[in-house]
């Protein structure tokens, strides 16, 4: 399995704007094949959203990144900055990080 880590920043004027990217986001990246869960994590206080993504295999995730809907999302100026990373984990996913994202342990 892989963990797909996106964070997005952008400037507190911009705030709702880039909400709505999320939210496209969020209805998109179900329709993704290898998909195995995705959460959203806000940080307000930084103009941060952290978007973590949980595929089945690496070329699932590879599949993604090299998507129309991963270049748009990266290259909207809404962002001020997007950061992109990745790591490999052996299912079962350890508890703590299980209990973080959903999946059963």
């Amino acid at each position: 399995m892989y963990i797909q880590v996106l964070t997005f920043r952008t400037s507190e004027s911009a705030a709702p704007a880039a909400g709505s990217i999320a939210g496209v986001l969020d209805a998109a990246i179900p329709t993704y094949p290898g998909l195995a869960t995705h959460r959203f994590l806000e940080d307000s206080a930084e103009n941060r959203v952290e978007l973590l993504i949980v595929w089945h295999d690496r070329l699932s995730m590879e599949r993604f990144r090299h998507s129309d809907l991963f270049a748009w999302v990266s290259m909207d100026p809404r962002w001020d900055d997007v950061d992109e990373k990745s790591f490999a984990f052996e299912a079962p996913a350890p508890r703590s990080l299980a209990e973080i994202i959903g999946i059963a342990a």
